[in-house]
């Protein structure tokens, strides 16, 4: 009766992190909105997983200046920001400003629009980030 009673558990225990949802969309249809000055955190999980985030430059501005990178114990990670029509501004995986080049940092003049951070694990890297 004990033994059922274990077995039990660990399907159940086994069965709730399967259903784990992601933490971040995919991509543009289901990023995450972020205001700009915020830091967000973020986990990369195995399986191509990738995290995308979304945020606005306000029509009161002309140009802005913005820089993204990454921090955290995730061993590397890539990214890229694209504008809404998805096309790629910038990308990077080695950050040279960090002591280990292990992080992105890029940065990019932007006008007034929708712009896309998309964060993934640099040859299958996973782990927890945050993104500023």
């Amino acid at each position: 009766m004990a033994f059922l009673l274990f077995l039990c558990l660990l399907l159940t225990t086994g069965d709730a992190r399967a259903q784990q949802t992601d933490d971040h969309g995919d991509g543009p249809e289901t990023a995450t909105s972020i205001t700009l000055g915020t830091t967000v955190t973020g986990v990369i999980g195995p399986d191509g997983d990738r995290d995308m985030f979304k945020f606005e430059i306000p029509d009161t501005v002309e140009i802005i200046d913005v820089w993204i990178y990454t921090q955290g114990s995730i061993s590397d990670t890539e990214g890229e920001l694209l504008d809404d029509s998805d096309a790629q501004l910038a990308s990077n995986n080695d950050n040279p400003l960090s002591a280990n080049e292990s992080h992105f940092y890029m940065g990019a003049s932007l006008t007034p629009g929708t712009y896309y951070v998309l964060v993934a694990g640099f040859e299958g890297a996973t782990g927890p980030y945050s993104l500023h």
